[in-house]
């Protein structure tokens, strides 16, 4: 459960070529923070020949996650996007102008600088190979033509 700072591609690059150093290629899946880090990640394992083969996992549903999970060198990402969430936002802006809402009604998280900031959490959905289609390309994110190359 190592760390990498500031979401860096270059870094979970590095650390995933030291766990196959330090585990000889014997890695079963990496979760990644945000589809970034699993570029970085997935960019070792072809340096090894193993993309494809580890299971990689990464969050935010970025354009090359969902080319690589169609690919397969990716198996899942999350979607947390979409029309839903600037009215969900715009919902919450509202209540907390009018009073609705508090700071209390919010959560807080801590950032890689260690400082707590205000949180708002939406419901993210996962995004495979199986489900691509009914979920990133009926929602609009990218078109059919994006994610597949087509």
């Amino acid at each position: 459960a190592d760390q990498t700072a500031n979401w860096s591609r270059e870094e979970a690059l590095t650390l995933v070529e030291n766990w196959l150093e330090t585990f000889s290629g014997k890695i079963d899946a990496i979760v990644a923070h945000n589809d970034e880090m699993a570029l970085g990640a997935i960019q070792a394992l072809e340096g090894a020949g193993l993309a494809g083969k580890v299971l990689v996992c990464g969050q935010d549903c970025d354009l090359l996650a969902c080319q690589r999970i169609v690919q397969g060198t990716q198996v899942s990402t999350v979607a947390k996007a979409g029309s839903e969430y600037p009215q969900l936002f715009t919902e919450a802006c509202i209540q907390y102008y009018l009073g609705e809402k508090t700071a209390a009604d919010f959560g807080t998280d801590v950032n890689s600088d260690g400082q707590t900031i205000p949180f708002m959490s939406y419901p993210g959905v996962v995004v495979t190979k199986d489900n691509i289609d009914e979920t990133v390309i009926a929602a609009g994110l990218f078109t059919h033509e994006e994610v597949y190359g087509e």
